[in-house]
C-alpha cells in the first residue's frame, strides 16, 4: 500500500532531478547518507526505550499480580474486565470465571444500593471514592470490605472505566460490632487509661481534636475542654508538622501506622511521643483514633545505653584478643576489631543478632556437641584448645566467662587466644629438661663402664702381645676384633661424657658465615663424590654472635654430616643464613642458618624422638649427634628446630642470639 503511494512521488522527484547537477547529486547523496546514520541512531534510541518499557510494564505486573489488596477492572456495564491474583483469591474463584461475571453479582444483596451509589457518585466527579459493603465469596461467605474507585478513561470517545481496589475488612467489623451497645464500658476505659486517647475528626477538619480523656490533658499540660479546641498539629513540634499531615493522610487511606514524634506540651516543652493511630467507625461516623504515651524516661534510657554500648564497644576494641559476645540463644551480641578481623566480617551489623554457628563457623560440623552452649545454660566457665578455626596449623585456646545481661538473662563473652608460640615455647622446655636428665642420667652410667672397660682394653693388649703368649692367626683377629669393639664402645662412652658435660661455654666474637664456610670445606670432597649439589646462600649484614666456636662448628658439622648421609648418592643441599626475629621471643633479634636436604626425610612418628639420646635410624649410629647439637644450641641460648614431609626432605632451623655489641 505505502509503495504504490509512493510511486507516483519519486516519478515527480526524478522528473525534477532531470537538471540537477553532478555536483548537487553528491551533496544529496551526503545528506542521505546522515540522514540514514541518525535513523539508524533513533531506531537503536527506540529499541533501548522499547526494552525498558517492557521491564517497567513486567514491574507494574508484579506489582499487580501480587498486591495483598484485589484490584478490579470494570466496564461501564460493572462487568469485570481484569482482576488480579489477589482479587480472585479474596473470593475464591478463578480468575477466568471471575471475567465472565458482572461485579454487581458479588455483591450482597443489602449492599447493591450502597455499590449503585457508589459507583455513579465516582463516575460523576470523576474523584476517589471510598465505601464500605459485603461481597459474597464463591462459597457463600459474606465479607465486610472497603472499596476504593476512581474513574479510567482509556479513548475520548469512549465510556469510562471503573478502576477498584478492594480491601477486606471483616476483622474490623467484628471488632465494631463487638464494641456496640456498650458505651458505658467504652467510656470507664476511655477516662481510667494510663495512655492519652484522642479522637480527630477526619472531615471536613482534618485532625480536629473531638475527644480526650483526661491522661492525655496530663500529656500535654492542657484540661480536656481546652484540648477540644485544638487540632492535632498545636500538639506536635514545628518540624513535626509536615510530618503529622503526612501521617493524617496515610491514616485516612486506611493505614494503621505506628511511629514516634515530638509533641510541644502547653508552656512549650518538647518531648517525644509514641504514637498508635488509626481510623476507626462510630456508627456511620469515621474518626481517626490516637494511642499516645510519654516515652521521655525511655529516650533517656536508650542514650544511656547507646552510651554504654559505644563505650563497651571502645574498650573491647581495645583488647588485641578476638572476644565475641553471644545471648543465650547463642546470638551475636557485639564483635570487637580483633574477632571482626579474625572472622573476616566486613559489615558488622550483618552479624549482630545472627546465630554464631551461621556468621562466624567456618563448618556446622564444628559446632557439634559445642561446650559454649551448654556452658551458657550451666552458667559456667569453659576454656579447651582447638586448631585453628581458619588456620589449622595454628593452636587456640577458646575461653567463655558467663555472664549476665541487664534483664538477668545468661549469656558470655568468648575470647580467642592463639598459643602456637607458648605451646612450642613449653615444647621446647620441655625436651630440655627431659634431655637434662636423660644426660645425667647418661653420665653417671658412662663412668661406671668406663672403668671396666679400661680394664678389658688392658687385657686384650696382654692377651695380644705375642712376646708373651703364642697366638694362632684366627685368634689375633679374635682379639683385634674386641679391640675395635672397645674403642668403639670408648667412643660412645665420649659422646655420652660431653653429652652429660654441663661445661659453661668460652664465648669469644664468631660469624656464622665463616663457620659456616669452613666447615663445609671438610665436606667438599665427600659431597662432590656423592653427587650432591650445594646450594649456598649466606645472608648480607649477619650480626656476630657471642660463642664457642668449636661447638657451633660441631652443629654445622653434625647437620651437614645427617643431610649428607640421608642422601646418600645424588641431592641437593641447600643451607642459608639470614638475620630474623625469635620464633619463641618476637622482641629479640636472630642469626638463622638453614639446612635443608633433599632426602626420604623423617616418618611423623619419629620427629618428636630425634633429639633424645641414643635415638637413631642409621644402622651404625649412636643416636648422640643431634643431641649434642641441641645441648650446644641450647647452651648458647638459641633454639633449634625440624620440619620434615616423608620423601621431600628435611629442613633444620637453628636461631641463635646476637652479641650484645650486634657487630655485623
Amino acid at each position: 500500500m505505502l509503495r504504490r503511494r509512493a510511486k507516483p512521488f519519486l516519478g515527480e522527484r526524478r522528473a525534477e532531478r532531470a537538471d540537477i547537477s553532478v555536483h548537487d547529486l553528491h551533496g544529496i547523496t551526503h545528506e542521505l547518507e546522515v540522514h540514514q546514520i541518525e535513523l539508524k541512531i533513533q531506531n537503536e534510541e527506540l529499541r533501548k526505550a522499547r526494552l525498558e518499557l517492557e521491564q517497567a510494564h513486567k514491574k507494574y505486573m508484579d506489582l499487580y499480580e501480587y498486591a495483598p489488596v484485589g484490584y478490579f477492572t470494570l466496564n461501564p456495564d460493572c462487568r469485570i474486565l481484569k482482576v488480579n491474583l489477589a482479587g480472585a483469591s479474596l473470593l475464591g474463584f478463578e480468575r477466568q470465571t471471575l471475567t465472565t461475571k458482572a461485579f454487581t453479582e458479588l455483591i450482597d444483596r443489602d449492599s447493591q444500593n450502597t455499590f449503585y451509589i457508589h459507583k455513579n457518585r465516582t463516575l460523576e466527579t470523576g474523584t476517589h471514592q471510598t465505601c464500605e459493603l459485603r461481597l459474597v465469596k464463591k462459597d457463600k461467605t459474606p465479607i465486610y470490605c472497603q472499596l476504593e474507585s476512581l474513574p479510567e478513561k482509556v479513548h475520548d470517545d469512549e465510556p469510562r472505566q471503573l478502576r477498584i481496589a478492594v480491601i477486606d475488612i471483616s476483622a474490623r467489623k467484628k471488632v465494631e460490632v463487638a464494641l456496640e451497645g456498650s458505651d458505658e464500658r467504652y467510656q470507664m476505659l476511655f477516662e481510667k487509661a494510663k495512655d492519652a486517647i484522642l479522637l480527630l475528626e477526619t472531615t471536613p477538619k482534618m485532625g480536629r481534636i473531638v475527644a480526650a480523656n483526661p491522661a492525655a490533658g496530663n500529656l500535654y499540660g492542657y484540661t480536656v475542654d481546652e484540648l477540644l479546641v485544638r487540632n492535632i498539629t498545636d500538639l506536635v513540634s514545628s518540624d513535626a508538622i509536615n510530618g503529622i499531615s503526612d501521617l493524617l493522610r496515610r491514616i485516612n487511606a486506611g493505614e494503621w501506622i505506628n511511629q514516634e514524634i515530638y509533641g510541644v506540651k502547653k508552656d512549650g516543652t518538647i518531648i517525644p511521643v509514641d504514637i498508635s493511630s488509626g481510623l476507626i467507625n462510630f456508627g456511620k461516623e469515621r474518626f481517626i483514633l490516637a494511642f499516645e504515651r510519654d516515652i521521655t524516661e525511655r529516650k533517656k534510657a536508650e542514650s544511656l545505653l547507646q552510651k554504654s554500648g559505644v563505650m563497651l564497644q571502645c574498650i573491647f576494641d581495645g583488647i588485641s584478643e578476638p572476644l565475641v559476645m553471644l545471648d543465650r540463644a547463642l546470638r551475636v551480641k557485639m564483635l570487637n576489631k580483633a574477632a571482626r578481623k579474625y572472622y573476616r566480617v566486613e559489615k558488622h551489623d550483618r552479624v549482630l543478632n545472627m546465630p554464631c554457628r551461621e556468621t562466624l563457623a567456618s563448618d556446622f560440623i564444628q559446632c557439634e556437641n559445642c561446650l559454649i552452649a551448654s556452658a551458657i545454660q550451666q552458667g559456667n566457665r569453659v576454656s579447651f584448645e582447638r586448631m585453628g578455626l581458619l588456620d589449622p596449623n595454628r593452636i587456640e585456646q577458646v575461653t567463655f566467662f558467663p555472664v549476665k545481661d541487664v534483664g538477668g538473662k545468661p549469656g558470655g563473652i568468648i575470647q580467642i587466644v592463639d598459643v602456637t608460640e607458648k605451646k612450642g615455647v613449653e615444647k621446647i622446655l620441655n625436651r630440655a629438661d627431659r634431655l637434662a636428665s636423660l644426660g645425667q642420667l647418661s653420665g653417671g652410667i658412662a663412668h661406671e663402664i668406663r672403668n671396666p672397660l679400661s680394664g678389658i682394653s688392658l687385657f686384650v693388649d696382654i692377651l695380644a702381645d705375642e712376646e708373651k703368649f703364642s697366638r694362632s692367626e684366627k685368634e689375633l683377629q679374635i682379639l683385634k676384633e674386641i679391640k675395635q669393639n672397645v674403642r668403639k664402645i670408648d667412643g660412645i662412652i665420649q659422646g655420652v661424657l660431653g653429652f652429660a658435660r654441663n661445661s659453661s661455654v668460652k664465648s669469644s666474637l664468631l660469624y656464622i658465615n665463616t663457620v659456616t664456610e669452613e666447615t663445609l670445606r671438610l665436606w667438599q670432597t665427600k659431597m662432590i663424590n656423592n653427587g650432591i649439589l650445594l646450594d649456598l646462600s649466606l645472608g648480607k649484614n649477619i650480626s656476630s654472635i657471642s660463642g664457642d666456636v668449636i661447638g657451633i662448628q660441631q652443629v654445622v658439622h653434625n647437620l651437614v654430616q645427617n643431610a649428607v648421609e640421608a642422601m646418600g648418592s645424588g641431592g641437593v643441599l641447600d643451607i642459608s643464613t639470614q638475620m630474623g626475629l625469635s620464633s619463641y621471643r618476637n622482641d629479640r633479634d636472630m642469626v638463622i642458618i638453614k639446612v635443608q636436604d633433599t632426602g626420604p626425610g623423617i616418618e611423623p612418628g619419629c620427629r618428636e624422638d630425634i633429639f633424645n639420646p641414643f635415638f637413631t635410624t642409621k644402622p651404625d649410629g649412636t643416636g648422640l649427634g643431634l643431641a649434642i647439637t641441641h645441648q650446644i644450641v641450647k647452651q648458647h641460648g638459641g633454639v633449634i628446630t625440624c620440619e620434615s614431609k616423608p620423601g621431600k626432605g628435611t629442613v633444620f632451623c637453628v636461631e641463635l642470639p646476637t652479641s650484645p655489641s650486634g657487630v655485623s
